[in-house]
């Protein structure tokens, strides 16, 4: 999958209303960081409102900067600037995965922010669980998926690769965006309503070691969180190879600014599934399989390059409707209100907020 196309994948809105939950950031101030974000404030009234992953990478970003906390009032004690980069120094000189979860471990524990990550080994699995005085609700889901994520998200970092997730457990009740947790874990199988929040690897896929070198960390430091969330590498799974023939089809790049002439269709199940060595019918199975379909994810495909349209270009709605497939701009309308909840006119309305 290329560059643009993680940067155009989108999410919940829900997740930009937890990296809110806890600031002490005036209103004013947070108005400004999301305006700066391209975020307009009507979508926080939607509960279908999703943003760019690069929109939510932005925020994350600003707001750890204007609050100088990095876990966004979501410890007992501030985390101050740097103290993801004094980690990364620390994990850049293990021997692998899985000394580096370790040393993850170490680290929170002697930071002591109110939250601990215990390792448990099973048979062939080792259990990352995250220990605190926590609420199970939608409050406190914020230090539960941003401290699974990270996790996750470095120790891909350090082995240039996706590290496989055996599972995910949440303690919360499932949330209405729960889809957009696969793919954030890169597909990994997430159950809620659990009585612990943990994280599972294979013991076999920890002995991967670490890739990456002190130039490349400096590097990542000048800006970790955007570049953690934005982190891309080869996914394996059919949803992914599937969403990647829709993306590079002609016309569906956003970096492409002007129009082309003609209107642009997405390719075909029967046309990806040439692409994929696979028959029509064994390409449908296995996406089952994986809990998808095809035109679901051509939907999700198509809603994404919209917002990502709407959000970083100047091209009209009627352009951007022509761009994705749509013979007119009322349909487009249509379908888009289905998949976000809001006309696409919602995602200008920061340009005047």
């Amino acid at each position: 999958m290329q560059n643009q196309s993680i940067h155009s994948i989108s999410i919940s809105i829900d997740f930009v209303h937890t990296a809110l939950e806890k600031l002490t950031l005036a209103q004013d101030e947070i108005d400004q960081i999301l305006q700066q974000c391209r975020i307009s404030k009507a979508l926080l009234q939607h509960p279908q409102a999703r943003v760019s992953l690069s929109q939510y990478a932005h925020l994350i970003t600003e707001l750890t900067l204007a609050t100088r906390d990095e876990l966004l009032g979501h410890s007992q004690t501030i985390s101050p600037l740097g103290s993801l980069a004094v980690l990364m120094h620390w994990l850049i000189s293990a021997k692998d995965m899985m000394q580096a979860l370790q040393r993850i471990t170490k680290y929170y524990q002697m930071m002591g922010k109110g939250f601990d990550i215990s390792l448990q080994i099973k048979d062939d699995k080792i259990c990352a669980e995250l220990i605190g005085s926590f609420q199970t609700e939608a409050e406190d889901a914020f230090i539960f998926e941003f401290g699974f994520f990270f996790m996750h998200r470095i120790l891909c970092w350090l082995s240039r690769d996706i590290l496989p997730i055996a599972s995910i457990d949440f303690p919360f009740r499932t949330p209405s965006y729960a889809l957009d947790y696969r793919l954030m874990f890169y597909g990994a199988p997430i159950r809620f309503e659990q009585n612990v929040a943990q994280m599972t690897f294979s013991t076999s896929d920890l002995t991967l070691p670490v890739s990456q070198s002190m130039a490349q960390l400096q590097q990542l430091v000048k800006d970790p969180f955007t570049q953690l969330l934005i982190l891309n590498f080869q996914s394996s799974s059919w949803s992914a190879k599937v969403t990647e023939c829709l993306q590079n089809a002609d016309g569906l790049h956003v970096d492409h600014v002007e129009m082309n002439q003609e209107v642009n269709q997405m390719a075909t199940l029967v046309e990806v599934a040439e692409i994929l060595q696979l028959a029509p019918y064994t390409l449908q199975r296995r996406l089952q399989d994986e809990g998808q379909s095809f035109l679901a994810i051509k939907n999700q495909v198509k809603r994404d390059m919209a917002i990502e349209l709407l959000v970083n270009t100047m091209m009209s709605i009627e352009d951007i409707s022509l761009q994705l497939g749509f013979a007119e701009t009322s349909p487009f309308t249509r379908s888009f209100k289905l998949w976000t909840g809001v006309a696409p006119s919602a995602y200008r309305k920061h340009k005047n907020s």
